[in-house]
């Protein structure tokens, strides 16, 4: 599977995902992929979509056993650090 194959199959995935566990329709114009890496016969990619869901889906495919993986994320907190510590502490 090329890097091309695997993105157009991490966003088909996503889309799998979100039609059957949230009943919600997406198109594979509305996923971005923001990160990608191919290690050790392991593909994964962080993708995003950019509705008001605020969710962040991991994508792993295993080469060895031909399957992919799809965690979704759902956002939890948004903290502003202005007091930024810079020191080693231990």
């Amino acid at each position: 599977m090329t890097s091309y194959e695997f993105e157009v199959a991490a966003k088909n995935a996503v889309i799998e995902v979100l039609k059957e566990q949230y009943d919600e329709e997406y198109d594979i114009t509305q996923i971005h992929m923001v990160w990608f890496a191919h290690i050790l016969g392991y593909k994964k990619a962080i993708l995003i979509d950019l509705s008001d869901n605020l969710r962040l889906y991991e994508v792993t495919y295993n080469r060895e056993i031909n399957k992919m993986f799809v965690d979704v994320y759902d956002k939890q907190s948004n903290t502003v650090m202005t007091d930024i510590d810079t020191e080693v502490h231990t």
